[in-house]
């Protein structure tokens, strides 16, 4: 008999590990058999309390064996006494197809022979392949050993990963979280995780569908994107983070760039919308080219291309934001300095910072320019 689960990558594991203990502590008690864990990359569409579809990342796993076996019995099953009827629980790799549940008898034990109000019974199978039913009291008696810490039954197995509810183990789509993320921060602003009333907050009580998910979800499913807008948005994020970005950055660029994210993440991939991309405007192809040398003092004037936010712990953010200078050199910075957060897409302004480093992404040459101050107006 083949036990088939959804589970996550989480549930796998622990069940995984669940098996392993049972199968040293079987071996240590003499028993033989084998219980196989194979499992299949998939996903599965849920659905929560208010109607919202989700894709979740997960595996369809299969578990079978070889049904343990002791001193000529081969364990088939445990027999759960249900009023005057019973219920019949297999091991992995157990025949039970001449197993009939209406030919058993709730609480009889062939071996002390007895018939009282037992709560389990078990199912033995003879080298002749005749089947026997043992109490569970009796099982020391009848071979000599305790059986239960060895035998593997499928509510084991619920009990191990039934952590559904508790919003610990569940993947979800990237781009499920950014389409809530986006559109509460298109609403109310982007609020940090430490905020009274965060993005990330607003998340989970629409995915988790707590109290207040049906106002929040009612206000915002105007303005949820589609898949595609979101996903072209999501790659507008991620194109502007340099692939030599450290910390908070760099971690975005990975959680964005991936299709699912575990609950560990997802504060992660709300924070993307924190950042406002801005979509290149169209021009005579051009080569940027590295403004100044690395340490050296630059005074610059430029458009304006592209302004978004990084929102940090605590409250604090910065400002990115990327200078077009002369024909089309890319100059980049990150500030906190106030008159950044006074200045938009098509701004002209005139700069003077220490240039920091010269990059290149995605082909384009960059220079990165620290502790920039806005010149006066020429």
């Amino acid at each position: 008999m083949a036990m088939t689960y959804f589970l996550t990558e989480t549930e796998l594991a622990r069940t995984r590990k669940k098996v392993d203990d049972i199968m040293k502590r079987a071996a240590r008690k003499g028993y033989a058999g084998s219980v196989w864990v194979e499992a299949v990359p998939t996903t599965r569409e849920v659905t929560n309390a208010g109607d919202q579809s989700y894709t979740i990342a997960g595996f369809d796993v299969t578990i079978t064996g070889q049904a343990p076996h002791y001193g000529g019995y081969t364990f088939v099953a445990a027999v759960d006494t249900v009023g005057d009827s019973v219920v019949v629980r297999a091991v992995p790799g157990a025949d039970t197809s001449d197993i009939v549940n209406d030919a058993l008898v709730a609480g009889i034990c062939e071996h002390c022979h007895t018939n009282r109000r037992r709560t389990h019974t078990y199912l033995l199978r003879r080298e002749d392949g005749t089947l026997m039913q043992v109490g569970k009291t009796c099982m020391n008696d009848f071979l000599g050993r305790t059986v239960f810490p060895v035998l593997l039954f499928e509510d084991e197995f619920t009990r191990t990963f039934d952590t559904r509810g508790q919003g610990l183990t569940t993947t979800y789509r990237v781009v499920d979280i950014a389409r809530i993320a986006f559109a509460a921060a298109d609403t109310w602003g982007y609020h940090s995780r430490e905020s009274e009333n965060s993005t990330f907050g607003t998340v989970m009580t629409i995915v988790s569908w707590s109290k207040g998910a049906d106002d929040l979800n009612a206000t915002l499913a105007p303005i949820y994107g589609s898949e595609a807008a979101v996903q072209s948005r999501i790659d507008a994020i991620v194109a502007q983070i340099s692939d030599e970005a450290t910390g908070f950055l760099a971690n975005l660029r990975v959680v964005l760039s991936s299709e699912f994210v575990s609950y560990r993440q997802i504060a992660m991939a709300v924070a993307g919308a924190s950042i406002t991309p801005r979509a290149r405007v169209a021009g005579p192809t051009y080569h940027s080219q590295y403004i100044g040398e690395v340490g050296q003092t630059v005074h610059v004037r430029g458009r304006v291309a592209r302004v978004g936010t990084i929102a940090g712990l605590y409250d604090t953010s910065r400002r990115v934001i990327t200078l077009h200078v002369g024909s089309g050199d890319v100059l980049t910075m990150f500030t906190s300095a106030s008159w950044a957060w006074e200045v938009s897409v098509d701004d002209e302004v005139s700069l003077t910072g220490t240039v920091k480093d010269h990059e290149e992404y995605k082909g384009t040459k960059q220079t990165i320019l620290v502790r920039p101050r806005l010149s006066p107006r020429e």
